[in-house]
């Protein structure tokens, strides 16, 4: 039992120093980004809700959480459990979140390897071939690709493992006391793997074959019914996949004409899927992972010995192949669910260990020099496989492959032809692409290199060396521990993919952790800072909002706008003005990250123009041309298109000393009423008159006053009328615009009443020089300011 727990340890250690090697840290497919980004809900709020990645898939329907956002597509457990790793990560200095998150498959996927070893000496299976198929399933399967992903198969995968051990026992155990304990264990990992993925069921046949009483398997009868039913469903699939089998059956067997429309409505998806997971060379089970083809020969040498095994390790492989091809996906009845750019298929790595178990009578059969050289050939074969996907980054398939139709490279000859199977074409990355590598990716490839330490530690200890081989075990933890904690602070200041060369967007974090009260929302323009803010975006208790890119803005002046409307909420993104206005339903305050500001003339900035018309701009700061934080009140300005008349008349006109132009303020509104409230902002909306368009484009200056003592004032954003897009030299004569504004009111004020001063200047931004227009028409303060009518109450 001490042997079997040190080589379980010893293997597990292994398998993770071996990972960390590979370790990539990115996230390849969308559905990764969106269970991060639910983990980072539950690590700082306990919901699994979508902020960052909200522009992947903007909602159509909004449910009635604290905030308005996208719940997780997936089952609940994945997300918590790996929620208490984002929450150390963001208390750590120099460890990312992304980094950290990316470790928990590091950890699981080597312990469903060792479990896998477990359930081969449960099986009586010698060590070396336990051990050997061990091996195979976590470096010659596509196990090890999926090891640097961040799904749900490798931990639903460990409770299925636990659940078919103790249903292997359940028939096994000597007392009733044991039964019950086994079967309670198998129900409890089958709870927990169903909270994983309900893609769980899929395997449920074959574990039930693991809890038949080894007394009925020794029934040759009952084994030859079990035979006949796999030669049943293997034909079936057959059939299924080539459509003339079907109509030959269809019009062969007597009352066969009753089986056409169920023939009819299968979509050629399901079969096409049936032929990639079981037959294709380049996306079944077997084709990723050649050395699979070793459970052929294995389920044949192990079926007299276990039986019941063998027939559960290939019902949960055809569940889950049938299962994807018949029940998931889109059509009548599914099935197209076979690959895509994906590394194929991750929906069936549940059934790789059961399989990989399978060739352990063959590593202690194959004696022959054929056999050992069919083995070696599988094993090198599957072996660049593997590589071949730890090496670089999934999308550099498609990039390696542009030379060919966008159909081809996706679906069917990416898995059938040989020129495109993934390997293969990946051959014309070699020198072209770069390496996957977190560690090559950030210039610090010598840290790959250490953990080949403990993990030639791990092997010796894996094998016969029994002298202190748990303290040397416990040297290799703590240094693949101390290695890893090392190696990810260089990747958290070196690593180009997350953006750690901005120093701007780290000066946004600390803004937005000193600015932003907890629970507060932040929008982000769009999503070309994402893998900055979900690696490196330690906000606290603070909701980051991502917004699409949107059809009216542009990333260059070589990139066409293809959206150019009057009405901001028609040049941005679909949907996004319905999540805005239920986000500021839920807060008094919103604040807006844009990449981008009025220093970069190709950036259109549709939704800040959106903000400025719908709400009430409070502050802009400035940190640099790619990055400024900017905040609302939440109040709902008047239409933006409604025609501009104040609740307030109180007419002033300013006019230009240098040339002559003058602008009328007509008034104001204010849209929460008549009240100050101390520590909030005041929103109001001025009205201004162009008589003649002006030539130049004035700043304006809004203050709140106190009535009896001028000294107690409080500023507002000077800036451009119209939170800077309706500058003036853009307004038609004769024409009213809204221009929204807000001002902070200090939390010290006392009752009292309060007046509105307004100024308006120009900046001339080449000299430095201001010049102050003057007003009249009404109270005048210092030559430059105007008095607005009406007193307003603090509460």
């Amino acid at each position: 039992m001490t042997s079997s727990l040190r080589q379980f340890a010893a293997l597990f250690l292994l398998l993770a120093c071996a990972y960390l090697i590979t370790y990539t840290g990115r996230m390849e497919l969308g559905d990764q980004l969106e269970y991060f980004d639910a983990v980072g809900g539950v690590a700082r709020f306990g919901q699994p809700l979508a902020d960052e990645a909200m522009w992947q898939t903007l909602p159509t329907r909004l449910r009635a959480y604290d905030v308005p956002l996208r719940p997780t597509i997936a089952e609940p457990l994945f997300i918590y459990a790996a929620a208490p790793i984002y929450f150390a990560a963001e208390r750590m200095n120099g460890i990312g979140l992304v980094y950290a998150a990316w470790l928990f498959n590091i950890a699981v996927s080597p312990l469903v390897v060792a479990l896998a070893f477990a359930f081969a000496l449960r099986l009586g299976l010698n060590r070396r071939a336990a051990f050997l198929s061990a091996l195979t399933l976590g470096l010659l399967t596509v196990w090890w690709t999926y090891s640097q992903t961040f799904f749900r198969e490798p931990m639903m995968t460990a409770l299925l493992l636990v659940a078919a051990l103790a249903l292997y026992d359940l028939p096994r155990v000597a007392t009733l006391s044991r039964r019950l304990l086994a079967l309670a264990v198998a129900l409890a990992m089958l709870l927990l793997a169903v909270l994983t993925k309900e893609a769980v069921v899929f395997a449920l046949p074959g574990l039930l074959m693991l809890a038949i009483p080894p007394r009925l398997w020794e029934r040759r009868a009952f084994r030859i019914s079990v035979l006949a039913g796999f030669a049943a469903i293997l034909l079936g699939i057959v059939a299924l996949i080539y459509t003339p089998a079907l109509d030959w059956l269809a019009g062969a067997l007597p009352g066969g004409y009753l089986f056409s429309p169920v023939f009819e409505i299968l979509p050629e998806t399901t079969r096409v899927a049936l032929h990639t997971y079981v037959l294709s060379p380049g996306g079944s089970i077997w084709g990723s992972s050649p050395v699979l083809l070793l459970a052929i020969p294995g389920a044949w040498l192990l079926w007299r010995k276990n039986p019941a095994y063998v027939s559960a390790a290939l019902l949960v492989a055809a569940g889950y192949v049938l299962g994807y091809a018949l029940l998931r996906g889109e059509g009548t009845m599914g099935g197209n669910w076979f690959g895509g750019t994906i590394w194929p298929q991750r929906f069936l790595l549940p059934a790789l260990p059961f399989l990989a178990i399978l060739t352990a009578p063959v590593w202690s059969a194959a004696r022959s020099r054929a056999a050992r050289t069919v083995v070696i050939v599988l094993c090198l074969y599957s072996l660049w496989w593997q590589l071949s996907s730890v090496a670089f980054n999934w999308a550099a398939y498609d990039r390696v492959s542009a030379e060919f139709s966008f159909g081809l490279t996706y679906w069917l000859p990416g898995f059938n032809v040989l020129e495109h199977l993934r390997p293969v074409a990946l051959l014309r990355a070699v020198g072209t692409e770069p390496l996957n590598l977190a560690w090559a990716r950030a210039g610090i490839l010598p840290v790959a290199l250490l953990f080949a330490i403990p993990l030639g530690i791990s092997l010796a200890a894996m094998g016969q060396v029994r002298h202190r081989a748990w303290a040397f075990l416990a040297a290799a933890s703590l240094l693949t521990l101390a290695l890893t904690y090392g190696g990810l602070r260089l990747l958290d200041s070196r690593d180009p993919l997350y953006l750690s060369g901005r120093a701007d967007l780290f000066q946004t974090v600390g803004l937005i952790r000193e600015r932003v009260p907890s629970g507060g929302v932040v929008i982000v323009n769009d999503p070309e800072t994402t893998y900055f803010w979900l690696n490196h975006g330690k906000v606290g208790r603070r909701w980051l909002v991502g917004m699409p890119y949107h059809p009216g803005d542009r990333g260059s002046f070589e990139q066409p706008v293809l959206v150019e409307s009057p009405d901001a909420a028609q040049e941005i993104a679909e949907r996004a003005p319905r999540i805005i206005q239920r986000l500021a339903e839920a807060r008094p305050r919103l604040w807006l990250f844009m990449g981008s500001s009025s220093d970069l003339p190709w950036a259109r900035r549709p939704l800040e123009r959106f903000m400025g018309e719908r709400y009430y701009r409070i502050d802009d700061v400035f940190i640099s041309s790619y990055a400024r934080l900017l905040s609302y009140a939440a109040v709902p300005a008047p239409d933006w298109d409604s025609v501009p008349v104040p609740q307030v008349e109180s007419p002033v006109t300013f006019t230009d000393p240098d040339t002559g132009a003058s602008l009328d303020l007509l008034g104001y509104t204010l849209p929460e009423g008549a009240a100050l409230v101390p520590g909030q902002p005041f929103p109001v909306s001025l009205v201004w008159r162009a008589r003649t368009p002006p030539l130049r484009d004035y700043t304006a200056a809004l203050f709140v006053v106190r009535a009896d003592n001028t000294f107690i004032r409080a500023q507002g954003l000077d800036s451009w009328l119209g939170a800077t897009f309706k500058t003036t030299t853009l307004i038609p004569a004769g024409a009213s615009i809204w221009d929204n504004r807000a001002v902070l009111i200090p939390a010290e004020w006392t009752a009292g009443g309060y007046r509105l001063w307004v100024k308006l200047y120009f900046n001339d931004y080449i000299t430095g020089q201001i010049t102050d227009l003057l007003p009249s028409g009404g109270e005048i303060v210092d030559g430059n300011i105007a008095a607005l009518a009406g007193t307003i109450p603090l509460r």
